[in-house]
């Protein structure tokens, strides 16, 4: 399978501006992009600081903009996903789950991106 769900490829995002959260502190985030044919790519900041993830394709999540709006929504509303995107949370970790990819971040990077998501405050990623 796929790193990058869907019927998407790694080119579709070479080109895409990603986002973070304004709140998004330490570097390691929740990274977002929409996508002009109106697909939503989620992916993880730290990704290419894990040994062993050079050269690889980014793990990458593909919503179209219905379901992001459904997940925005369920986050905002509930703090949980949806039936295209589950989130998972532990003690120290929230993971997100869809169609065979999990990314994971701490409990920081998730409170970063609940707060960009309630304040639409989201930058360009520098990462």
């Amino acid at each position: 399978m796929s790193r990058v769900n869907d019927a998407y490829g790694t080119a579709h995002f070479r080109q895409a501006e990603w986002l973070i959260s304004a709140l998004c502190g330490g570097g390691s985030c929740v990274e977002i992009a929409f996508l002009a044919d109106g697909f939503v790519g989620i992916r993880d900041s730290k990704f290419g600081t894990v040994r062993g993830s050079e050269g690889l394709p980014q793990p990458t999540i593909v919503l179209t903009g219905a379901e992001w709006a459904e997940f925005t929504q369920s986050v905002l509303s509930v703090g949980c996903g949806t039936d295209v995107i589950e989130v998972i949370e532990t003690a120290d970790e929230i993971c997100f789950e869809s169609r065979g990819i999990t990314l994971s971040y701490t409990t920081e990077e998730w409170d970063a991106f609940q707060g960009g998501l309630s304040l639409n405050a989201f930058v360009a990623s520098q990462i």
